[in-house]
């Protein structure tokens, strides 16, 4: 049986350690010199040997590579955008911004995302659902995370940096007692990553943490909490809290979050407990009932690691990128 060829450039230099029977991956690295179109313009004359161009995250590179896709659309090979985060336009500028932002993405041939969501792109950046393949993501620090010692020190955890709506927090804990630390960044950071958090009026029971990023240590604060609570903003359109929910997860701990895009067709209502966003009153409730019942806990505990554990780390999320562009060629061979 010959073997299926896929020629990648890509800066996942993993995808090219992935192994498929019948399937040869030709890998080229995604240039790595300073100059975003430099790097762009070399990729894509290198390209036209190529099926795809896979970028992880970077939106200028992405993007200056559909503008040569725009004025130059003989070559064949696909633009493939993995992990593209996305806001929604707020005011004249951004609208503008979106406009162009919509042209550019016509361009771009598949976006693989970590979450199944996706209207929000639709109906702000108009990208075809079509274009959507949905990747689960990774326990990211699988590593440490496994190695973490797990505990229960009593006190609730609240983390991360993405759209989190810390102020939802403080009100469900007005009138609780449970202690509660926030661990998150500075807040020149949380701004640029759509959050915000006022430390000017918050109950005596919340202790907020500035954490620089240590991921031994972060992990460490979550293997020591009782439950895990993660509330979203509701204006949010892509995926938020995925990777803390899922190391959480995989420390064996019962995770309270906000529905929308992190967990709509990802998780049922027994791997973790999910409250609407903005709604405190409701998330007190939650977290009084899983804080004081072991017992409910327990069987978000059990499931949650299940599902984390299933979905391993960065090696299997490699192989699910790669089985999705396999998956598409053989596709339009088969469409012929």
């Amino acid at each position: 049986m010959a073997q299926m060829k896929l020629r990648l450039i890509s800066n996942l230099v993993g995808l090219k350690n992935v192994s498929r029977d019948g399937l040869d991956i030709v890998f080229q690295p995604y240039p790595r010199f300073p100059g975003v179109f430099r790097k762009a313009l070399v990729a894509f004359i290198r390209s036209y040997r190529y099926d795809f161009i896979v970028l992880n995250c970077p939106p200028a590179d992405i993007l200056v590579l559909a503008f040569l896709k725009f004025l130059m659309p003989f070559n064949r090979c696909k633009l493939v955008s993995l992990d593209f985060i996305l806001t929604i336009p707020d005011g004249i500028k951004d609208r503008f911004k979106n406009i162009i932002k919509s042209l550019l993405f016509k361009q771009i041939y598949m976006f693989i995302e970590y979450f199944r969501n996706t209207n929000g792109y639709t109906k702000y950046y108009r990208i075809h659902p079509d274009k959507f393949r949905y990747v689960p993501f990774k326990v990211n620090n699988y590593d440490q995370v496994i190695r973490a010692k797990i505990s229960d020190e009593g006190y609730i955890f609240c983390g991360g940096k993405t759209r989190r709506d810390f102020s939802t927090l403080i009100e469900a804990m007005r009138g609780l007692d449970y202690p509660v630390k926030i661990v998150t960044v500075g807040d020149d950071e949380l701004v640029r990553t759509g959050s915000s958090l006022n430390v000017g009026n918050i109950p005596t029971n919340i202790e907020v943490i500035r954490h620089d990023g240590n991921q031994e240590s972060f992990i460490q604060y979550i293997a020591g909490s009782r439950l895990v609570v993660l509330p979203i903003k509701a204006k949010n359109i892509s995926a938020s809290g995925i990777g803390v929910y899922l190391k959480a997860m995989a420390l064996r701990k019962c995770v309270i979050i906000s529905t929308g895009p992190s967990v709509d067709g990802i998780l049922s209502d027994d791997l973790a407990i999910m409250v609407p966003p903005e709604r405190p009153e409701l998330l007190r409730d939650a977290i009084r009932k899983a804080f004081e019942d072991q017992e409910y806990r327990r069987l978000f505990e059990l499931n949650g690691y299940r599902y984390a554990m299933s979905l391993k780390d960065e090696n299997r999320l490699f192989e699910s990128v790669v089985d999705t562009l396999a998956d598409d060629i053989k596709c339009r061979l088969h469409a012929r």
